[in-house]
């Protein structure tokens, strides 16, 4: 969020009151300033509560001089629920070197930020923006991006810089995607994949600050390592304090011309953090004769990956196990869905994971009409192979093949079948709300973490939205 001064609209003003003769005129000065704040459309939609705290307060007031003395000792916040036209205003003493904090408390986050100035003046009105953003601060286009992927992996870019592309929130810089981008081969080609993760602790480098996608969309991607690597898709390897947020990932192809990697994906190779709000849509393909563990949005979750999807991805892995969501489970899968993908021609897979290690989650989750199976069916609708882990409220349609195809120390709850014309369950209760009321009912036991609705959509007829 950043805060930006640009106007000064009215000067010291009076107010005059007349009688018949004789008169008297009385004058009224206006001892305080005035701040008006415009907040943003968009992030005022989602504005709970802000607050305004100048650093300073009036101690006394003398009515005959009008002279004020202040003190810094007892600062007065001022709270104001969510105004639909976005506008808030508050006075302050025009005292020297007054500071204003605000903090903004969203349906998501709090943000905070300051006004500074060495003193405000009486009678005069200041206008300020407050956006989510900077103003033209961001990704555009697609060589932005290109420069954005060196630039995060510490390497030079002509003259660029990565404060072109984002600002510090809370004291996490944040990059954002400001458009739907489409790349050529030849820009796919010049991409570096973010993030490096070395096995055995040296010179790692995930990727740890947040790119924030603003629900836009990185369309015909095409994903190929480029030497032996440890993970590899866009985002290699994000570390623990990185987020991946709102972005969409369509028509993407990734192919493997014969190097060795562990773990491969389309969005993150290695997640050690936080992925939430995306999606990858539209046709996609996943070959490569030497892949052995592949995963639509992570190949290996240690992190969070919540309200994400993955749909259409045609895996042509003949030597593979594969999954839509995450290859292997280390940490947390929640409220996310996969759709429409194949896995005919794979080894063995799982339509959420393929892996559930031990102490992992997986809650909240639904697979709609999977394509094909691997021959004999080694196939799990939800997952492959669970050990020792947390399975809670799934839904499958494919009723030909197991939801769990392994378990191991493992006893699932809530899992049902549903009718995939109907979108009801076994129990004549829809999937929608089955889907809705879990989150209505455990998110309180996860407080840092924002939940997307289930909406009905087209194609998947469930989807998620953030409200």
């Amino acid at each position: 969020m950043y805060i930006n001064r640009f106007d000064i609209l009215s000067a010291q003003s009076s107010i005059y009151v007349s009688f018949c003769a004789p008169y008297i005129i009385l004058k009224f000065s206006h001892l305080f300033s005035q701040l008006v704040f415009h907040v943003d459309p968009l992030l005022n939609k989602q504005l709970q509560e802000i607050q305004f705290t100048p650093s300073v307060s009036v101690h006394t007031f003398d009515p005959f001089s009008a002279e004020i003395e202040y003190t810094e000792e007892h600062p007065y916040p001022q709270v104001f629920t969510k105004q639909e036209n976005g506008i808030y205003t508050l006075l302050v003493p025009p005292a020297p070197e007054i500071r204003v904090d605000i903090s903004i408390t969203t349906e998501e986050e709090t943000y905070t930020a300051s006004v500074h100035s060495s003193a405000f003046q009486s009678g005069y009105r200041y206008n300020y923006n407050i956006k989510s953003s900077n103003d033209g601060c961001g990704i555009s286009t697609a060589e932005d991006f290109i420069a954005f992927t060196y630039l995060i992996n510490g390497e030079a870019y002509a003259d660029r810089c990565l404060e072109e592309f984002g600002t510090s929130v809370n004291g996490k810089m944040t990059y954002y995607l400001l458009n739907d981008i489409h790349f050529t081969p030849e820009e796919c080609a010049r991409l570096q994949s973010i993030g490096h993760y070395n096995q055995s602790g040296f010179e790692n480098s995930g990727f740890i600050d947040c790119l924030d996608g603003q629900n836009h969309t990185l369309y015909e991607l095409k994903l190929e390592p480029k030497s032996n690597m440890d993970s590899y898709a866009l985002f290699s390897f994000v570390d623990t304090a990185g987020i991946i947020k709102d972005l969409n990932i369509e028509n993407v192809s990734y192919s493997n011309a014969g190097y060795t990697c562990k773990y491969e994906a389309i969005l993150t190779g290695r997640n050690n953090g936080t992925i939430t709000g995306c999606h990858i849509k539209g046709n996609n393909s996943f070959t490569g004769e030497s892949v052995k563990q592949a995963g639509g949005i992570a190949g290996i979750n240690k992190g969070c990956v919540i309200n994400c999807s993955a749909e259409n991805i045609d895996f042509q892995l003949p030597k593979a196990q594969a999954s839509g969501i995450s290859f292997s489970n280390f940490g947390q899968l929640l409220n996310c869905y996969m759709a429409s993908c194949d896995f005919t021609n794979t080894l063995s897979s799982g339509g959420i994971c393929y892996t559930m290690e031990p102490r992992s989650e997986m809650k909240n989750c639904y697979t709609y009409k999977t394509i094909g199976y691997p021959s004999k069916k080694k196939y799990g609708s939800l997952v492959y192979k669970s050990n020792n882990c947390t399975i809670e409220s799934g839904l499958y349609c494919d009723v030909d093949v197991r939801g769990i195809y392994d378990t191991y120390q493992t006893t699932p709850k809530q899992i049902y079948t549903y009718d995939e014309n109907t979108m009801t369950a076994e129990n004549d209760i829809p999937v929608i709300d089955i889907l809705n009321n879990w989150i209505s009912d455990n998110a309180q036991l996860y407080p840092e973490k924002i939940f997307y609705q289930w909406i009905k959509g087209d194609i998947p007829p469930i989807i998620l939205e953030l409200r």
